[in-house]
């Protein structure tokens, strides 16, 4: 979900998102996020010398992520895993909804509009 908002897909991620609501458990949602935000944020850090399958990321994925990130600086690469370790901290200690997911959205797409490489 994540690479497709920094492609431009926001209001698919939008839709599909509205549909997992019916069946789906907001944490497991809002786990990919974080999941998602972190291994961009690796290969962002890390470049493309880096022990991928050692840090848990897939060779296959990598091309994929790099992709992603290219646009993005460091700092905004930065700032969306503030949002992942912010979204991860709030689902350990309270709870958390819906909006707080759709925030996340905007806010990755925000970043992704408004910085370049």
């Amino acid at each position: 979900m994540v690479r497709n908002i920094l492609e431009g897909k926001k209001l698919e991620v939008l839709r599909q998102i509205q549909q997992m609501e019916l069946s789906e458990d907001m944490f497991t949602i809002a786990n990919a996020f974080v999941y998602e935000l972190a291994r961009l944020y690796m290969v962002k850090l890390l470049g493309t010398r880096a022990d991928f399958p050692t840090a848990g990321i897939s060779p296959y994925s990598v091309p994929q992520y790099k992709s992603c990130t290219d646009a993005l600086s460091f700092a905004a690469c930065e700032a969306l895993m503030e949002e992942a370790a912010t979204l991860d901290y709030t689902l350990k200690t309270t709870s958390i909804g819906y909006e707080q997911i759709y925030l996340l959205v905007e806010r990755i797409e925000y970043l992704t509009r408004n910085t370049t490489a």
